[in-house]
C-alpha cells in the first residue's frame, strides 16, 4: 500500500495503481455469483455446474492502472458461502496470465512438479483454506515455440477410504463386488465374448472412496472369466474418472481413440492386450454427453 493523503494506491509489479471507490453491482442466482463494476471493468464471477466451481476474478485494470477495492480472499469466501461448500466437488481454475500464471511457471522453471506448483499459487492456497487440498487434474499448454500459454487445474478434497461388508458374486457370466454399507460397486459381465465393466468405487459427494483397488478387481474379473473367452472390453462413461480423463485428453488435442486409451480403463485394457479402440460412440444420459467405448486386440 502506498500511504499518501488518501491511502488510495497500491504497488503492483513495482508500479502504483490507484484504488478506485467501490461501485459494485451484484446479482446472484442458485448457480451463479457475480459482482461487477462496469465503469472500471472490474468483475468477480463464479458458476457452479454439476458440483464444479469455476471462478473468474478481474480486480486490476492495467490499461487505466487502477485497482478494485475488493479483496480477492473475501470474494473467494463469499463465493464458497453463496453456493455452500457441501455442494462443491471440484474447484476449477484456468490461468492465462496474471499472478497465478506467473507463480506457477516461476516454480516450474525452478524444477517444481506441476501439482506442487499449482498448490503454491494464490488460487491453490485459497482452495486449500476450504478443504480442497488435492490437485485432481492439471493440464499445461504450450505454444508452437515451446513457451507456456495456459494452465487448467482442478482442486478437490482428499477422499477418505471406507470399507463395509462386501457381497461377492462369481459365475461364468458375472463378477460382482458390492459394499453393502457404502454402496461401492464393481460389476463385470461377460456375454458372447463381450466384457462390460462398471466401476463405482468413489463417492465424491460424500468425499469417500473404497479401500478396494480397482486394478486388483479388474484383474480378478479377467481371471474369473478367462482371458481366452474375452473378445471385447466395453465401458460406458457418463461421469467419474474415465469420463474426466477422456475430457482432459480431448482438451489437450487428442483424437478419440488415443484419448480413450489414456484413461484408467484404457490402461487396464492394454495391460491384457486390448490396445485398440474398436468402437467409439457418443450418447446422451440425463441430458449430458456420455461415451460408449470398446477395446479390442490389434
Amino acid at each position: 500500500m502506498v500511504h499518501g493523503a488518501d491511502c488510495t494506491s497500491v504497488l503492483i509489479g513495482g508500479r502504483a495503481y490507484r484504488v478506485v471507490p467501490d461501485q459494485r453491482i451484484a446479482f446472484h442466482t442458485e448457480f451463479h455469483f457475480a459482482i461487477e463494476d462496469l465503469q472500471n471493468d472490474f468483475s468477480a464471477t463464479a458458476e457452479l455446474v454439476d458440483g464444479r466451481l469455476h471462478l473468474d476474478f478481474n480486480l486490476v485494470n492495467h490499461r487505466k492502472r487502477t485497482r478494485s477495492p475488493w479483496r480477492g480472499s473475501d470474494l473467494y469466501g463469499q463465493v464458497i458461502t453463496h453456493f455452500g461448500a457441501d455442494k462443491i466437488r471440484v474447484i476449477q481454475a484456468l490461468w492465462l496470465m496474471g499472478d497465478n500464471w506467473e507463480t506457477y511457471f516461476d516454480l516450474r522453471r525452478g524444477g517444481v512438479d506441476p501439482k506442487t506448483a499449482a498448490k503454491a499459487t494464490w488460487s491453490g492456497r485459497q482452495a486449500a483454506k476450504y478443504g480442497f487440498t488435492e490437485v485432481r487434474s492439471i493440464q499445461e499448454d504450450v505454444s508452437e515455440h515451446g513457451l507456456p500459454t495456459t494452465v487448467a487445474v482442478e482442486f478437490s478434497r482428499p477422499l477418505a477410504e471406507k470399507s463395509g461388508p462386501l457381497q461377492w458374486v462369481k459365475s461364468p457370466q458375472v463378477f460382482l463386488v458390492k459394499d453393502l454399507e457404502y454402496g461401492f460397486l464393481f460389476l463385470a459381465t461377460l456375454r458372447k465374448g463381450r466384457l462390460e465393466i462398471v466401476s463405482e468405487l468413489t463417492n465424491e459427494t460424500q468425499g469417500i472412496r473404497s479401500s478396494l483397488r480397482g486394478q486388483d478387481l479388474y484383474r480378478q474379473a479377467i481371471e474369473n472369466f478367462g482371458l481366452q473367452n474375452i473378445e471385447v472390453i466395453a465401458g460406458r462413461w457418463y461421469a467419474g474418472v474415465n469420463y474426466d480423463q477422456f475430457q482432459e485428453m480431448k482438451l489437450r488435442g487428442f483424437e478419440n481413440e488415443p484419448a480413450a486409451l489414456q484413461t484408467w480403463s484404457g490402461r487396464q485394457a492394454r495391460t491384457f492386450g486390448f490396445s485398440k479402440v474398436g468402437r467409439f460412440e457418443t450418447a446422451q444420459r440425463d441430458g449430458k454427453e456420455a461415451y460408449v467405448v470398446e477395446f479390442t486386440r490389434p
